[in-house]
């Protein structure tokens, strides 16, 4: 709340629960994520709430005691950041061929200040000559290049940002002999 003169005491309230967060300069919550700012003498109230979760949103109300009593209210809608790999939650390879995921980073407010790849829990080698990591912080994603995949390399992948929850994909080898595109043709037929 800004300044236009004595405001007496200010009470600071959210409206989901009607719980007051702070009264008459005492903090009245006991969520250590939630504390009101407020210098003596200064006319600025201010409600700081860290690591945001998703039942934080809720319309806070700020008021005075001054006659006739002055309000403002914020509607704090809080959206959860998430990853996705492009693709199924399968995806098939041939032996020989170049593997190629995509994360991105959805819904974020800042750049992940990271984003890892693992396979099978254990960080991938980036030092591989035939791993290639590419990241984009503009768009907030990473790509995962691995060239001529083997067995080795199949597994379940996950990208971990840093501002998000990981992302899977399980990769497998596609097996000689098996022609997707003829399979999926012949059921398309039926």
């Amino acid at each position: 709340m800004g300044p236009s003169g004595s405001f007496g005491h200010v009470n600071i309230t959210q409206s989901k629960r009607n719980d007051f967060l702070h009264k008459q300069h005492k903090v009245l919550t006991t969520d250590p994520r939630i504390y009101p700012l407020h210098e003596v003498g200064s006319p600025y109230h201010d409600l700081r709430i860290s690591k945001l979760r998703i039942n934080d949103s809720a319309i806070y109300k700020c008021e005075t005691s001054t006659d006739p009593p002055l309000a403002a209210e914020i509607r704090l809608i809080v959206i959860e950041t998430y990853s996705v790999i492009f693709g199924s939650p399968e995806m098939r390879v041939r032996k020989g061929e170049t593997l190629y995921l995509l994360c991105l980073v959805l819904e974020v407010v800042d750049v992940p200040e990271y984003m890892i790849w693992y396979r099978d829990g254990h960080v991938i080698d980036y030092s591989r000559e035939d791993v290639t990591v590419t990241v984009d912080d503009l768009t907030c994603s990473s790509e995962l290049q691995v060239r001529n995949v083997s067995e080795k390399d199949v597994g379940l992948y996950t990208c971990a940002p840093s501002n998000a929850p990981p992302a899977d994909i399980k990769v497998s080898l596609i097996t000689l002999g098996h022609k997707p595109y003829l399979a999926s043709l012949l059921l398309l037929l039926q």
